[in-house]
């Protein structure tokens, strides 16, 4: 059976349309355990030209720019999805939304086996 998705992505389509960004029709497939390239790292990577976002299991990251460009970036992304941050010297953190801290962990776990994209073999 497959998993329904949709509130994972109408999620990060909000936040996307919030940064002038187009909608995806899907997840992009990501890596496990990998903070850069889970599906939602790369849905929502690049909203601001020059900051690095990361999701981690309870938290994503914003890093780059200035820290008053973090901090207004915070605030912004805060209004539009509903989640607390922190501002610390060189990031700001902020709290994954509950759809999103559910997605997290499954995927890393394989739960999502039509979103993982296979790593290339180190060997080869």
């Amino acid at each position: 059976m497959k998993t329904d998705l949709r509130p994972v992505l109408e999620l990060v389509n909000k936040l996307r349309a919030a940064f002038g960004h187009p909608e995806l029709d899907a997840l992009p497939r990501g890596i496990r355990g990998k903070i850069a390239d889970c599906p939602l790292a790369r849905s929502i990577a690049g909203l601001v030209p020059g900051h690095q976002t990361t999701v981690g299991d309870k938290h994503f990251f914003i890093k780059g720019g200035t820290a008053a460009d973090r901090r207004l970036l915070a605030e912004r992304i805060s209004e539009i999805i509903g989640v607390n941050f922190t501002v610390d010297p060189d990031m700001v953190c902020l709290v994954l939304p509950t759809i999103w801290e559910e997605f997290v962990p499954r995927f890393d776990r394989g739960g999502y086996p039509e979103l993982v994209e296979d790593e290339e073999d180190p060997g080869e």
